[in-house]
């Protein structure tokens, strides 16, 4: 699954073509730190476009890095029952909690229904 991240590094990336500066590679737009130093190396007519893109990438980020550490919080406190559906193959941190939201919806589906 691509991160939300993804489209606006593509973007980037694209300007970088445009501008003829095909050593920079998709790699090189992984961290924050090496989006400056090679948005940097843009022509001037290219800087305010990437710069928009930097602002954007940044709020992706923020808000990735806050979801993250919502789910940490919420597999703490529910750490047994994460611990034995992540011993499942293929069963992941988002995963459990997906399979943990749906079985407490349906809990209180059934106790609706039958109420």
């Amino acid at each position: 699954m691509n991160k939300p991240s993804t489209p606006g590094k593509d973007r980037l990336h694209s300007l970088f073509t445009q501008a003829g500066l095909t050593q920079i590679a998709k790699k090189h737009l992984r961290t924050k730190a090496n989006r400056e130093i090679s948005v940097a190396l843009l022509p001037s007519r290219y800087q305010k476009e990437a710069e928009r893109i930097l602002k954007v990438l940044d709020l992706v980020e923020q808000n990735l890095k806050l979801i993250e550490e919502e789910i940490q919080e919420a597999l703490k406190k529910n750490k047994a029952y994460v611990q034995t559906i992540m011993s499942m193959p293929g069963i992941g941190m988002i995963t459990s909690l997906a399979i943990k939201a749906n079985s407490i919806s349906h809990s209180l589906w059934v106790v609706r229904l039958h109420g």
